[in-house]
């Protein structure tokens, strides 16, 4: 017989075309219903006779769970066959949205973990099982596919400003998304009208530009599928800028839009100073900060109360009788960039029997939240308050500035570098520093005897109990030196075989620290499973190391790795840069002496502390610099002239 059909609408020819190439004649209709047809077709034509299961398999699997639901909401047909057959419908003409049109797009979040889910299920169990096998995957295959995915980075912890964009970056890359470089065209990377409301101004200052983009503070996202709202008639300031941008005020109203790109990327970059605060002038963000960050605050999720304190660890109780715990002690956080480490450690103003609501700062880290100020809130501090003066002369030109001893002093940051050391299961530990000790640079943090069998063990052990002196046997001795002068503020131990295989001495060691790290399990073990808690306490047992032989994402080449975390002193000197918020950085050409400090006549008494150049001011145009300083300037010296004129009289008034 024949199929007759009109060429016109388009629709019907994209639709019936592909018979054309099909030998039909060699088939009847009725063999058209029978698998081996198509496998000999598929064989003919593009000599692949198990395509006929791909496609079998790609109809079952095309449309998930997800996607069924997605399809739902937008009204769309969630048969296969009728789907089809409205794409190819879509297809007939030429007209297309952009990728970068959010009209079309959902924000998802994590979907993402079952969507990778899904397609492993489909992938490696269902078609293992079409094929005769059992239906499974692999235990590791879904960590293991979402850490190759390319939206997945190194959560580095160094300021809140890094965690707030961090968190709310979005891009078109993912599973199933536009994930070859080449597809990242112009028109794809450039601002598209539909953001508003939903994208901050501000991308990435590099190659990634237009690719990795912020959302705004209060975005747009209708419901948990992550459909959008777009061409709104209004917004207001947080459905219109980052997190990131709303800690810099007046940057997005007043400044060139790549030093607001530039500033943001900057601005995560900034490590705690000894002397912090938040900025008088601010949109009020940095009230709101606290309570988004993770990394620096605790938030309560519920009414409840504190129901114990102890071993550095907070256990609350919400009112519907379920625990949680915050974690008070001093610990590291990786900034993955810088290669360092900055230690985190919260505080708490509560104690054991508090009552709180919802939505309570229950402890923050002072080094990045303010103490409550008069209207009871912990606010985000930014950086160093200082007097600064624009200036223009060789001292400040192109990048260059220089700053007071007293702001060096002011400005210096307290750094953590770790020293990991491995030891086999043998060695004897001579001496090793204690937590808490402060050493000098190029002290020992350990003295030890490493060899690879028992029998050098007890031989190296019992020379040193005869001798009485390390030093008789110091040749054979590893020291491990430090770089910096310091204080130890942690001290970890992994170890990967049965204690009652080690030395003597490295016995006493893991059980005395073992000892420690579990007095802080039994507290989280009295509550609740330590696995579901949000302290990170390291292992006090026995750990196994991965496929690759890796422990905590290092290699272990022997039996016991000890990491050693020493925090120093760094001040501001020669050579170091300094970003005067928005972008304006400077690099420190000189240092002022004490006694040597420049001042004004209107106020002799406080130093100017940093001076900038006005033409790499205007010459970079972050006008929003000017704004915020003079309204600061307006706000101290305001302060200082009604001091000056009303405290003796007040403190005469209180004395009566």
């Amino acid at each position: 017989g024949y199929l007759i059909f009109d060429r016109y609408p388009y629709e019907n020819s994209l639709l019936l075309n592909g018979l054309s190439v099909l030998p039909s004649k060699t088939y009847s209709f009725y063999d058209m219903g029978n698998r081996d047809t198509y496998v000999e077709i598929f064989d003919t034509l593009y000599d692949r006779r198990n395509l006929y299961d791909g496609i079998k398999s790609f109809y079952s699997l095309l449309i998930d769970p997800i996607t069924e639901d997605v399809l739902t909401h937008l009204g769309m047909p969630t048969d296969f066959t009728k789907l089809l057959l409205y794409a190819n419908g879509v297809m007939a003409d030429n007209s297309y949205n952009l990728d970068s049109d959010y009209e079309q797009s959902r924000i998802r979040s994590n979907e993402i973990v079952l969507a990778k889910l899904y397609d492993l299920l489909a992938h490696e169990g269902y078609v293992s099982f079409l094929n005769g096998d059992k239906f499974s995957i692999r235990e590791d295959a879904l960590i293991k596919s979402l850490l190759q995915e390319r939206i997945v980075d190194s959560h580095s912890k160094l300021n809140i400003a890094l965690e707030l964009e961090n968190d709310n970056q979005v891009k078109l890359k993912g599973p199933h998304g536009m994930n070859e470089e080449r597809s990242f065209t112009l028109e794809k990377r450039a601002y598209h009208p539909s953001m508003r409301g939903l994208i901050g101004m501000n991308s990435t200052y590099s190659a990634e530009v237009g690719i990795n983009r912020h959302m705004v503070l209060n975005s747009n996202i209708v419901d948990a599928r992550g459909f959008v709202d777009v061409n709104k008639k209004d917004y207001d300031g947080t459905e219109l800028e980052t997190p990131g941008e709303l800690l810099n005020p007046f940057d997005v109203e007043s400044s060139d839009p790549d030093r607001v790109s530039m500033a943001i990327s900057q601005s995560k970059h900034y490590v705690p100073t000894q002397s912090t605060s938040y900025p008088l002038v601010n949109f009020d963000m940095e009230r709101v900060a606290p309570y988004m960050s993770s990394d620096y605050t605790a938030v309560s999720k519920k009414a409840g109360t504190v129901k114990e304190i102890s071993n550095d660890i907070m256990i609350i109780q919400y009112e519907d009788g379920t625990y949680d715990d915050v974690d008070l002690s001093s610990h590291p956080d990786k900034n993955t960039d810088g290669g360092f480490f900055i230690m985190n450690n919260m505080i708490t103003d509560f104690k054991v029997g508090d009552k709180f609501d919802a939505n309570t700062i229950l402890a923050y880290n002072p080094k990045y939240i303010s103490e409550r100020d008069e209207f009871d809130d912990n606010l985000t501090t930014a950086g160093t308050l200082a007097r600064v003066a624009i200036v223009s002369n060789g001292a400040v030109f192109e990048d260059a500035t220089y700053i007071t001893d007293e702001l060096a002093e002011k400005m210096s940051s307290y750094i953590t570098i770790d020293k990991t050391v491995h030891l086999s299961r043998f060695s004897n530990i001579k001496k090793i520093v204690k937590k808490g000790q402060h050493v000098q640079a190029n002290d020992a943090l350990l003295y030890f005897d490493d060899t690879d069998d028992q029998f050098s063990s007890q031989m190296l052990q019992q020379m040193a109990d005869e001798s009485e002196d390390d030093d008789e046997i110091s040749a054979t001795a590893a020291p491990v030196f430090c770089k910096v002068t310091g204080i130890v503020k942690d001290i970890k131990i992994y170890y990967t075989c049965d204690v009652d295989l080690m030395s003597p001495s490295l016995q006493k060691l893991i059980k005395s620290y073992n000892s420690e790290v579990s007095k802080r399990h039994k507290v989280i073990e009295k509550y609740m499973d330590p696995k579901n808690a949000n302290s990170i306490i390291p292992p006090c047992e026995q750990v196994k190391p991965d496929s690759t032989g890796r422990v905590k994402g290092k290699k272990m080449p022997k039996e016991v790795m000890i990491e050693f975390y020493i925090e120093y002193k760094d001040k501001v000197k020669l050579g170091d840069k300094e970003n005067n918020m928005y972008a304006l950085k400077g690099v420190v050409s000189n240092i002022i002496p004490e006694g040597q400090e420049a001042f004004t006549e209107f106020n002799p008494e406080r130093k100017i502390d940093s001076y900038l150049s006005a033409i790499g001011l205007f010459k970079r145009m972050v006008f929003s610099l000017v704004k915020q300083g003079c309204l600061t300037k307006v706000l101290i010296e305001k302060k200082r002239l009604l001091r000056n004129k009303y405290l003796d009289r007040l403190k005469k008034e209180l004395e009566k």
